[in-house]
């Protein structure tokens, strides 16, 4: 998958995670109820929280990084 569709997935996910979340229901109820599959549901789940995590650490390690260029 190329860097363009995976940001699109994601974005697509990201929304739809929150609808589910917004929504107060138990995530499988709600995947069944708007027909989305629950293992979709909980690798993207999964894959958009690695990233995050990922993100964090990448903008800590910069912030860091300059915090000691500074000094």
């Amino acid at each position: 998958m190329d860097k363009i569709t995976h940001k699109v997935r994601c974005e697509q996910w990201t929304s739809i995670i929150k609808e589910c979340l917004a929504s107060g229901m138990p995530k499988t109820t709600w995947c069944r109820e708007h027909g989305i599959s629950d293992k979709a549901f909980f690798y993207w789940q999964r894959i958009l929280r690695e990233e995050a995590y990922l993100t964090t650490l990448e903008r800590a390690r910069l912030g860091r990084r300059w915090i000691l260029a500074s000094l």
